[in-house]
């Protein structure tokens, strides 16, 4: 007989205290295991103008010549690379590398009956498989003699649960793990502290930690060794990991594999750790930085007096799609740095999962608007923005807001004390996430108020962002804002665009009203470039159905950096003109940044003509980065279409870039580059 996995993991059980709490530890493992979320509150950040700087140039585009036979001997180095240091995981600041990413989860949960209960009593059993897709990005904002400053970020998530003979795609969860977030990384290649956007639920901070110990790749101290072993820890406990590494082709690979736990649950057990097993291995390609890597693991785990053992298998892979230098980045650089370094950050260690099933029920004991606000303060001092205890007591005062309009101006009251940064962050985000009217005049009150202090404007206008239901008040204080010109101009603009889309299908005047005033500063001529490349972003943000005007001027440009824009803004507009610009673009633009954004919102969308563009170009174009972006558009069809793969495959074999070939080896495999075949390739 099958349960649901809830009623499995927390029925009520006459056992005694020191097995109860073995069997709280080994449900915190198994969820640790699976990732099982409950929903939670979605975080949004804005989306950053991404000014990236190639470090080649601008390349040539369609160029027949391209397409040869594969370079023989060592991987040559490239410019980027040369004369400076991708020793250990190879980073350098200012660079912008995306992955591709999928894991595979599945877990068995079976009762095991305890003796003197009855002979009748039926075993039970639950099951689950989690799937999870998408993208991740890793921002390099700063290399110094202590390490690494690094911004992971997730795109296009998908995750998909199914379990008891139902699944499902678990969209809340995707949207839950949005928002950068920021650690530090010693020169070995361990993680030190992490911080988590505030409100990020712990169901996916948990997610997030997984896929962060993957990235962990422990160097040894000692040079030239090819064997070593080092402490390591994941969501699952606390183990000894042995690595063993190899020159193949010009590049590394390394084998790392769980040797015993130490310590397994969120609450480090160590007397859990002799009843877990693992099994299998991770293959890591480094050129470096991290090429791919493929992972399988198994883990077996039957605690003495828990009524439960189970059996979980993991399969997961990350490949490189890109790795450039991006001006952005750099620019960020200070602010990250100084904002990780003023935090207190958490680890790589699992939240405790029983304690956070209980984290969307109904409070009971909330305490007035005072009481709770001084609770969170007590918790951000003592732990930190981060921890576990300021995300609780952050969850009771969203519900108090929600319940009680008039906690709002207590949290005002709470945000014009001298405060920490960190506090204030903690209070406005909470505004944002209650998303009542009440909340969003607060939020109002601080972006247009003058006598507020500008981080805290900034943080208001952010918090806003995660708003579904916008009130109509809000966009007379940001079109004022907008004209203003001062910092947050450009923000403004974005977010009344956002506003704008989201009163599409209620309030069509309030839609046509905003849309008009974003398209007329989008076409103004006495914008500088950074102003004009924000309002083209407010182009896209309204995602309108024909393409304005504004974007096909915009898309013969001058300027560089505006003309990607111009492509950015066309990514959800799908009528004919908008195919011909970005089709001309693709052709023909003498910038390899245009063409590459080019090549990836038409590979995000279906477009007529579409693929068999990106064909060509993945065979002819002369740079690198459109060749691989244009595969990686082609991913998907080449399932189901035969002359794609062909055409992957003589890539594959001939292509003159190694890079580009791993591309196709990759986009033949589902994206995955799980193929043994190429391994070390």
């Amino acid at each position: 007989m099958k349960t649901p996995i809830h009623a499995l993991l927390l029925r009520s059980l006459s056992i005694n205290t020191s097995s109860r709490r073995k069997l709280l530890t080994s449900f915190s493992l198994a969820l640790g295991l699976v990732a099982l979320l409950t929903g939670g509150i979605m975080y949004v950040a804005f989306r950053s103008q991404e000014r990236t700087v190639s470090t080649t140039g601008s390349s040539q585009a369609v160029s027949p010549e391209r397409f040869a036979p594969a370079a023989k001997g060592p991987i040559p180095t490239t410019d980027r690379a040369v004369g400076q240091d991708r020793s250990g995981p190879g980073y350098l600041g200012g660079d912008l590398v995306s992955y591709r990413m999928s894991e595979k989860r599945s877990l068995v949960l079976s009762d095991v009956p305890v003796l003197g209960e009855g002979a009748a009593m039926e075993p039970r059993m639950a099951s689950l498989e989690l799937e999870t897709s998408g993208k991740i990005q890793i921002r390099v904002y700063e290399k110094n003699d202590r390490g690494w400053v690094l911004g992971f970020e997730a795109s296009e998530v998908k995750v998909n649960v199914s379990g008891a003979g139902a699944a499902m795609e678990r969209k809340d969860l995707a949207d839950a793990m949005a928002g950068e977030v920021l650690l530090s990384m010693l020169p070995t290649g361990k993680m030190g502290s992490i911080f988590f956007p505030t409100i990020m639920p712990a169901e996916a901070r948990n997610q997030w930690r997984d896929r962060l110990a993957r990235f962990e790749i422990v160097f040894p101290e000692t040079e030239g060794m090819n064997e070593w072993s080092a402490a390591q820890e994941d969501t699952t406990g606390k183990y000894t990991a042995a690595y063993s590494r190899k020159m193949v082709d010009g590049k590394w690979i390394l084998t790392r594999a769980k040797v015993e736990y130490g310590a397994v649950g969120a609450e480090a057990s160590a007397d859990l750790a002799a009843s877990t097993f693992s099994s299998g291995e991770t293959i890591i390609t480094m050129e470096p930085p991290m090429v791919r890597m493929d992972g399988h693991e198994a883990i077996r785990f039957a605690p003495e007096g828990a009524r439960q053992m189970g059996e979980a298998e993991i399969h997961f892979s990350f490949q490189r799609q890109s790795l450039e230098k991006s001006a952005a980045v750099l620019a960020a650089a200070r602010s990250r740095v100084h904002m990780l370094e003023s935090l207190r950050g958490t680890t790589l260690g699992a939240s405790d999962r029983a304690e956070s099933l209980a984290l969307n029920e109904e409070y009971k004991d909330l305490g007035t608007p005072v009481e709770e606000i001084a609770a969170l303060q007590a918790a951000v001092e003592a732990e930190g923005a981060n921890g576990d205890e300021t995300h609780e007591r952050m969850l009771r005062l969203i519900a108090l807001i929600k319940k009680n309009p008039a906690a709002v101006e207590s949290v005002l009251e709470a945000l014009q004390k001298e405060g920490s940064m960190e506090l204030a962050g903690v209070l406005i985000g909470a505004l944002g996430a209650a998303g009542t009217d009440a909340a969003q005049r607060g939020l109002q009150d601080i972006f247009a108020g003058q006598d507020w202090k500008s981080e805290l404007r900034a943080e208001a206008l952010y918090s806003l962002a995660q708003v579904q239901d916008p009130i109509p008040e809000l966009d007379d204080s940001l079109f004022k804002l907008y004209d203003e010109k001062g910092p947050l101009a450009s923000s403004a603009l974005l977010l009344l665009a956002a506003m704008g889309e989201r009163a599409t299908q209620t309030d069509s005047l309030r839609r046509a009203r905003i849309e008009e005033f974003v398209r007329e500063q989008a076409a103004r001529t006495d914008l500088d470039a950074d102003q004009r490349i924000a309002a083209l972003g407010a182009v896209e943000n309204l995602a309108s159905d024909q393409t304005p005007a504004v974007v096909s001027r915009a898309a013969v440009d001058a300027d560089d950096l505006v003309r990607v824009a111009a492509m950015e803004a066309l990514s959800k507009t799908s009528d004919p003109a908008a195919d011909q610009i970005l089709f001309r673009a693709l052709r023909n633009d003498p910038s390899e940044e245009v063409r590459v954004h080019a090549a990836k919102v038409i590979g995000e969308s279906d477009r007529a003509g579409g693929h068999d563009l990106l064909q060509q170009i993945a065979l002819y174009d002369g740079s690198d980065r459109v060749r691989i972006q244009a595969i990686q558009a082609l991913a998907e069809r080449a399932r189901a279409d035969a002359a794609v793969r062909s055409l992957l495959t003589a890539v594959a074999e001939r292509d003159e870039s190694s890079e580009v070939q791993d591309a196709a080896r990759g986009a033949l495999n589902g994206g995955n580059g799980s193929d043994s075949g190429v391994a070390g390739g």
